[in-house]
C-alpha cells in the first residue's frame, strides 16, 4: 500500500499531461510523391527497438488511481496524444491503429524459451513527422519535427508498470488481458518475474543518471539530446560500462529530413561524415536504429541497406535485399 500511495503521488509530480482534442479533418501535407503504402511503411516499421511485449502493452493501464474498476488503457485514442504523438489509423502496418512512430515486431525469447513473441517498439516517424493543428483542421508534415515528450513517454509506462506491480487488482486484469489466461498463480509469477526485472533494471539506470547528473535539462515537447542520450546507451548501457556515460544536457528541436541525404555531416555536432569512402545509407540507418535503442544482436543482420525513404539510392540492389529482409 505504502509502494501504490508513492507511486499515486509521483504522478503529480510528473506534471500535468495538457489536454488533447482531435482535429475534425486532417489534410496530408504537399505532394512527395509518397503513395499511401510508402506512408505507412514510413510511419510503421520495426527499426528494432523493443519496449515490451506486445500484449502486454496492450493490457497496460494509465498511472492514475482506479477502484474498484480498471484504469482506461494506456493506448487509448485520447491518451498518447498528450504525450505528442500523432493518431494514426488502423491498417496492414498498424493493425491496432497506435500512433506514428509505433511499430509492431516480432523477435526475442518469450520467458526464456527459443520462441519469438511480438513486442511493440518506436521508430524514427515518431520524432521525425509533424502535424500542425489549427481551428479543427490538421496538415501532416512527413519528415518534419515531432512535437513527442519521449521522456515522459518513458516517465509514464514506468509508473503505469510500477502501480500494476504493486496492485494485486491491476496485475490480475493485466495478466488476463496480456495473455488471455486465468490469473493462476503459475501465469502470475511468470510475468511477475519479468516485470520486476524491468523494474530493477529501469530503477537502476534512472538511480545512476540522478547521482551522475547525466540529465539534468529538462527537454520536454519536441526536444530531445538524442545524440547524448543514444551515446550513453551504446556506449555506456549496452557496454555495461558505467565510466562511459556522459552529461547529455544539449536537448535540440527534431531536425526535419528532407535534406539530410545532402549534408556532408551527420548530426547537430557534425560527428559522423557522410562522403568519401562512408556509406551514407547505411550509417543512417545504423545511427537511426540506435537512435531508437534497438535490440542490436535481434536486428543488426537485418539492417546494412535498408532504404530511408529520404534517402537517394545509391545501390538499388542493395536496398531490394534490405527491403526483402523486413518482408
Amino acid at each position: 500500500m505504502v509502494a501504490l500511495t508513492i507511486a499515486v503521488a509521483s504522478v503529480g509530480c510528473a506534471g500535468r499531461l495538457p489536454d488533447y482534442k482531435p482535429p475534425e479533418a486532417v489534410r496530408e501535407v504537399a505532394e512527395q510523391n509518397w503513395t499511401t503504402a510508402q506512408r505507412q511503411w514510413f510511419h510503421h516499421t520495426s527499426q528494432g527497438t523493443k519496449i515490451m511485449p506486445y500484449a502486454r502493452f496492450m493490457a497496460l493501464e494509465q498511472p492514475q488511481p482506479s477502484w474498484p474498476d480498471g484504469a482506461p488503457r494506456f493506448i487509448e485514442a485520447d491518451y498518447l496524444p498528450r504525450l505528442g504523438f500523432i493518431p494514426s489509423p488502423p491498417s496492414a502496418a498498424n493493425p491496432d491503429g497506435l500512433p506514428i512512430g509505433f511499430a509492431k515486431d516480432e523477435f526475442g525469447a518469450n520467458d526464456g524459451t527459443t520462441e519469438t513473441e511480438a513486442v511493440v517498439g518506436l521508430t524514427c516517424a515518431a520524432c521525425h513527422t509533424g502535424q500542425i493543428e489549427y481551428r479543427g483542421r490538421a496538415i501532416r508534415i512527413d519528415g518534419g519535427p515531432s512535437m513527442a515528450d519521449t521522456g515522459a513517454f518513458q516517465e509514464r509506462i514506468g509508473l503505469a508498470l510500477y502501480m500494476t506491480y504493486h496492485s494485486d487488482p491491476r496485475f490480475a486484469r493485466w495478466v488476463l488481458a496480456a495473455t488471455g489466461e486465468a490469473d493462476t498463480s503459475e501465469a502470475r509469477e511468470r510475468l511477475r518475474r519479468r516485470l520486476e526485472l524491468a523494474l530493477d533494471a529501469g530503477a537502476t539506470g534512472r538511480g545512476l543518471a540522478e547521482r551522475r547528473r547525466l540529465y539534468r535539462v529538462a527537454e520536454g515537447f519536441g526536444r530531445l539530446d538524442a545524440l547524448g542520450r543514444g551515446g550513453n546507451f551504446v556506449f555506456g548501457t549496452l557496454t555495461q560500462t558505467p565510466s562511459n556515460l556522459a552529461v547529455a544536457d544539449g536537448p535540440v528541436s527534431y531536425p526535419a529530413l528532407w535534406d539530410a541525404p545532402w549534408f556532408d555531416w551527420m548530426q547537430y555536432n557534425g560527428a559522423i561524415p557522410i562522403s568519401g569512402t562512408s556509406k551514407f545509407p547505411k550509417d543512417l540507418n545504423g545511427m537511426e536504429i540506435l537512435a531508437v535503442r534497438d535490440v542490436l544482436p535481434a536486428f543488426l543482420p537485418r539492417i546494412t541497406w535498408i532504404r530511408s525513404p529520404f534517402t537517394p539510392v545509391r545501390d538499388r540492389g542493395g536496398s531490394g535485399r534490405g527491403r526483402g529482409a523486413l518482408e
